[in-house]
């Protein structure tokens, strides 16, 4: 197991936003196939990125039906997501959810592939609206691992042709950080349609009285999406925002 720790700094008027995740690669992971068994070389593991042919693979749905990756994406635009069910997950997944109901948001085909136990899958779909697609992968499973899935959550998208069109940064899985990339990389930049999705997911949260002014979310929609300046706290750290820590 090779570990690599990637710390980013970045220096705004004396401040440091430190945004950094240690993550490691198994060289050596296999990933089953509907072809076989597949090595994944180190160059796949270090460098996946936009352009790069997935391997396809077969995984379980809560029932135990095995579905590969070309069965789930099935031709269509893919946006496929590594999770475990934690809160941070349960975030995103609510975002996206969210986001799913806003006009004009491109509907991408959704597959989890999730690390949870199946039987969290009622309460996980319950809590979070998400009626996408589901299949399992035990934690730190040879998939989860090819796809370079923790810390999680981690999202990409596939195009039509099977080939990996985007993916989120893999040291940076905070909320609303990740949604807003996401919705970003689908073509989703409008604030007032993206405020009211962190609005509303405030609202089910029950975090509405720590909820930034829509000024503010403005203001952090700029900064993820179009690289304007962070939102520094007294620290010096750029955090998620208030109402959208961990729970």
């Amino acid at each position: 197991m090779k570990r690599r720790q990637f710390l980013t700094r970045l220096g705004i008027g004396g401040g440091v936003v430190v945004l950094g995740g240690v993550f490691a690669w198994d060289y050596f992971a296999h990933v089953g196939s509907a072809e076989g068994v597949l090595k994944p070389t180190a160059n796949d593991l270090l460098y996946l990125q936009p352009g790069w042919l997935p391997p396809n693979f077969s995984l379980p749905d809560a029932q135990g039906k095995q579905h590969s990756l070309k069965e789930l994406s099935g031709g269509q635009r893919t946006h496929l997501m590594s999770l475990c069910g934690c809160a941070r997950c349960q975030t995103y997944l609510s975002f996206i959810s969210k986001l799913r109901r806003q006009p004009g948001v491109p509907q991408l085909n959704e597959v989890a592939i999730l690390t949870a136990p199946r039987d969290m899958e009622e309460s996980l779909r319950h809590n979070t609206g998400y009626r996408g697609k589901i299949v399992y992968d035990r934690p730190g499973g040879p998939v989860v691992n090819y796809w370079q899935g923790s810390p999680c959550p981690r999202a990409y998208i596939l195009d039509d042709s099977g080939r990996l069109e985007w993916l989120s940064p893999a040291n940076q899985p905070d909320m609303p950080r990740i949604g807003l990339q996401y919705a970003g990389a689908i073509g989703v930049t409008q604030k007032p349609t993206l405020i009211k999705v962190m609005q509303d997911l405030a609202v089910e949260r029950g975090d509405t009285e720590n909820l930034p002014p829509s000024d503010k979310l403005a203001a952090l929609i700029d900064f993820i999406q179009g690289g304007g300046p962070p939102p520094i706290n007294g620290m010096g750290s750029s955090p998620s925002p208030p109402g959208f820590e961990d729970h």
